[in-house]
């Protein structure tokens, strides 16, 4: 599968979900499922309060659904505003794209 690997950093400052350690993670659980990230985002000092389609990092890749066929990113919260935002993003892009 092709994957689409989106790492946040709200504050540059925090070292327990580092930039590297997202990173990291997210190559091994490729690597060990027999995935391919076709590329990697990068949202810094970027609050969790905007949601994912306006960050500027990974917002643009929903333009090209093309290209990759999962998000995968470190934990729920690295990714999603909130629920909401984890609902509407399921429903307006991922179930009608497969």
């Amino acid at each position: 599968m092709r994957l689409l690997a989106a790492v946040r950093l709200s504050r540059l400052s925090y070292s327990s979900t580092s930039v590297d350690t997202q990173a990291e993670n997210l190559a091994e659980y490729a690597r060990r499922n027999g995935h391919t990230i076709v590329a990697l985002t990068e949202d810094l000092d970027v609050s969790g309060g905007k949601p994912i389609r306006e960050r500027p990092g990974v917002g643009p890749w929903f333009k090209r659904l093309d290209v990759w066929d999962g998000l995968l990113g470190f934990s729920i919260d690295r990714m999603f505003r909130n629920h909401y935002d984890f609902v509407t993003t399921w429903h307006d892009v991922f179930a009608p794209n497969g």
